[in-house]
């Protein structure tokens, strides 16, 4: 969607997609400012693949450079600095994030770089210019990503909660009042442009019931957070209670250590050191992680169709969650008032985490060169169900379960399987082209022999999660009596027989 939007952009189509039945939409549901940079690349004339491809690399070394220097401005020990950075290098979650042409690289990158300019206009001799731009740079993020609405909110309480001696109550507000102006500024800009142009401003609902929703939603964050520690398949084998146990647990300890840290101002060994900044962006990133928890927690039990909680949608609090840890050992081991032996401990299980997050991510980056990832990896690639749909007429329309995976192999639009696209059940099975054509364009083209139904083999496992033991019956019904163009490994093609 990202590159494709971009590409449409150049091409002078618009910021969106052009849909199977030839109708342009604009942007859907996603924020603007991350396939607005690609296309900006690509109008130099660069391929969009390659665009993407080398701003995540440029993005994440400016991530690694990013937490590197500010840990050693805020601690004044190289050897921290350093070791920060490490940790966000061999990271197995950020490396996965940072292989999808997906807004989670820029959005991290400003949200973060935002949260330090707003440490620095806090520090003594901080000017309103840091402001501005901390604002304008949070702005971009949520504009990027909607998630980064937690970067600003918690730059907002920054500025409540600390200050320097010379700001008051009502320089507070002030310095708040023009922040939240600035740093939504982009926002309501995209806001009216895509209402005056759509009518509205997400595909997505409100969902009223929300009990099942809250059950669902410890075991997924804990299944994330766990896998910052362990493979993925290490976790299936866990005890079914370690998944909900497993943020309380995690939060409840780095709170703890944050609490016996920063509790008072120690006396350090460099003299340089500024405790009182490196205390204040402590207490700034566990901020961020419990806003953002926060309001990841409230979009997924009250909107629907509901988001996604993976890794992927958890990245932002896993580099916050990384940071803290650096600079809570970074502070830990500097402090004069703690033992040699809590020190050389600290030390000793930073060091393990990152020699074992580095063999993890080493094992995944060689899966991931040898394999492909997406529809880049060798199985999309040499898919024969796409080959076969690159034989069919031009003129031939398509429904597939995989209408992405077609236009960015193919580079043909087709339209979706409404009870995939929607995520609702159907109360009775019908064959493709026999249920409710009032309201189904796509299945009445396919009906009236215009369409061609591709039927991927993750059929199964998309309609696993609506119709669960009857998945297999669903199927079958799905594709009951329709005429078989042909069969391939991966999927098949369909044809509505005509009289």
């Amino acid at each position: 969607i990202y590159l494709t939007s971009a590409s449409n952009l150049l091409d002078g189509v618009g910021l969106g997609l052009v849909t199977a039945g030839n109708t342009f939409r604009l942007l859907p549901y996603f924020p603007p400012f991350f396939p607005l940079v690609l296309s900006a690349l690509g109008w130099l004339g660069l391929d969009l693949l390659f665009v993407a491809h080398w701003l995540n690399m440029l993005l994440f070394a400016t991530l690694i450079g990013m937490v590197g220097l500010a840990t050693f401005g805020l601690t004044g020990s190289r050897r921290w600095g350093a070791a920060a950075a490490l940790l966000v290098l061999v990271s197995p979650v950020l490396l996965s994030v940072y292989s999808w042409a997906m807004s989670e690289p820029l959005s991290m990158g400003l949200g973060f770089f935002g949260l330090l300019l707003v440490l620095r206009y806090l520090a003594p001799g901080g000017n309103k210019g840091a402001l501005i731009v901390a604002a304008l740079v949070g702005g971009l993020g949520v504009l990027t990503r909607y998630a980064n609405a937690a970067f600003l909110v918690s730059g907002g309480l920054a500025l409540l909660v600390f200050s320097n001696q010379q700001f008051r109550i009502r320089t507070r507000v002030l310095d708040l009042l023009l922040y939240s102006v600035v740093g939504v500024t982009p926002v309501v800009g995209w806001v009216v442009y895509d209402l005056s142009h759509t009518a509205t401003v997400a595909s997505r609902s409100l969902e009223s019931g929300v009990a099942a929703r809250l059950a669902a939603l410890f075991p997924a964050l804990g299944e994330v957070f766990l896998f910052w520690f362990i493979p993925d398949s290490w976790i299936g084998r866990l005890p079914a209670l370690t998944k909900p146990a497993a943020l309380p647990l995690v939060l409840g300890a780095l709170g703890i250590w944050t609490i016996l840290a920063t509790r008072k101002r120690p006396t350090l060994a460099d003299s340089e050191f500024s405790s009182e900044q490196l205390r204040r962006f402590i207490i700034l990133l566990a901020l961020f992680v419990v806003v953002y928890l926060g309001l990841i927690a409230l979009v997924y039990l009250t909107t629907y169709p509901p988001i996604t909680i993976a890794s992927r949608m958890l990245s932002p609090l896993h580099v916050a969650a990384l940071w803290w840890v650096a600079l809570l050992a970074a502070l830990t081991t500097a402090s004069r008032q703690n033992s040699v032996w809590l020190k050389r401990f600290v030390l000793l299980i930073f060091s393990l985490f990152i020699a074992w997050s580095g063999w993890r991510s080493a094992r995944i980056l060689q899966q991931n060169y040898e394999s492909g990832i997406g529809f880049t990896s060798v199985s999309w690639q040499q898919s024969p169900t796409v080959a076969a749909v690159q034989e069919l007429s031009p003129d031939s329309l398509l429904v597939t379960n995989q209408e992405m995976a077609l236009l960015f192999l193919t580079g043909r639009t087709a339209y979706p399987l409404a009870e995939i696209y929607f995520d609702q059940p159907l109360e009775n099975f019908t064959r493709y082209g026999d249920g409710d054509l009032s309201e189904d364009d796509a299945q009445r083209l396919f009906r009236e022999g215009k369409a061609v139904l591709v039927l991927f083999d993750s059929i199964e496992e998309q309609l696993k999660g609506l119709y669960r033991d009857s998945m297999s019956l669903r199927v079958s019904k799905l594709i009951e009596g329709l005429e078989v163009l042909g069969r391939y490994p991966d999927g098949s093609l369909y044809r509505y027989p005509q009289p």
